[in-house]
């Protein structure tokens, strides 16, 4: 392995955003706006922003730059009081000294990500956030994109997530998919089938010190 691509919030760093309490105020939003949610109610965040900029032909960009404002509002008033996850900079330091190459691929606003990369050891060398591609994840071109600026093809690059999204998106970039449990059950990502399941970033670091030995 050459390169590793992390997600951010809730792999690195933890926001404690209410993420069920964003969802409503994103819906809300658009259903000021004119648009009809009663289809894309069970849609991610972003994806209902995109389907109900659809509905708007005359207002649609318009809309979507006023939800983005309202979701980078919601974010960054939890990007102030975020907290690094225990053996985050270990890790990152880590594989940094070993020559890895190491990238952020994270749904968070520009201005929210580069706040919580503050609290972290600098050493990536690529950081996509949502303005920073075309199509975010899981589709597989968030990756793809960060995997082009570190230079390094997918076959030698682990992808490493807390999320359904993360590792979807992983697998279909061709990455090795590490996901971590953190407070789920065991067999939560048994949908998706990661490569390797971990427990923590504890669990992981310790797994690749044992695999360089």
């Amino acid at each position: 392995m050459e390169a590793v691509l992390f997600d951010l919030d809730g792999t690195l760093v933890d926001t404690n955003i209410n993420f069920p309490a964003m969802k409503r105020a994103v819906l809300h939003h658009a259903q000021q706006a004119g648009a009809s949610t009663a289809n894309i109610e069970d849609f991610d965040i972003l994806s209902i922003v995109d389907q109900a900029s659809r509905q708007l032909p005359c207002s649609g960009n318009l809309y979507v730059k006023d939800a983005w404002d309202l979701l980078e509002d919601i974010e960054m008033k939890h990007a102030w009081t975020a907290r690094v996850k225990p053996h985050a900079p270990e890790l990152l330091l880590d594989k940094a000294s070993r020559g890895w190459r190491l990238g952020i691929f994270t749904r968070n606003c520009r201005r929210a990500t580069d706040h919580l990369l503050t609290l972290l050891p600098d050493v990536f060398s690529a950081t996509l956030a949502r303005e920073d591609t075309p199509r975010v994840k899981p589709d597989p071109l968030h990756l793809t994109n960060a995997l082009a600026q570190l230079d390094r093809p997918a076959s030698s690059a682990l992808m490493i997530g807390d999320h359904f999204m993360d590792i979807e998106a992983g697998k279909a970039a061709g990455l090795r998919s590490i996901a971590l449990l953190y407070r789920n059950p065991a067999g939560h990502f048994d949908p998706v089938g990661p490569d390797c399941v971990f427990s923590d970033l504890a669990e992981l670091h310790s797994a690749l010190l044992d695999a360089h030995r």
